[in-house]
């Protein structure tokens, strides 16, 4: 015949059940939240957006997208900036460096 777990035991189960419920739920509002802030920008900035959650400085780096797409600006290439636009940078870590005009 098999054992009836204690009443502490089936307590602490329903606990970790509620823990693991509650951090569930957290992530996926921060997953939601991200999204939201993502879809906010135009195409173009959405790719970029996306690549600031792998960042270490998120907030920086999505100011600096925000930035971007507010001047019409595009991510610096390998040979520098075009003729007639300038290079531009937040002053923090994690921020993109763009061309403007």
């Amino acid at each position: 015949m098999p054992r009836a777990l204690p009443a502490v035991s089936i307590v602490i189960l329903i606990l970790l059940s509620l823990v693991g419920i509650g951090v569930g739920i957290n992530n996926y509002n921060a997953y939601q939240s991200q999204q939201r802030i993502i879809h906010a920008f135009s195409p173009y900035y959405q790719g970029l957006a996306k690549q600031c959650y792998k960042s270490d400085s998120t907030n920086c780096c999505l100011s600096s997208v925000s930035n971007m797409e507010a001047k019409k600006a595009i991510l610096i290439p390998e040979t520098g900036c075009p003729t007639g636009m300038t290079q531009n940078i937040l002053r923090c870590m994690g921020s993109y460096t763009w061309c403007e005009k």
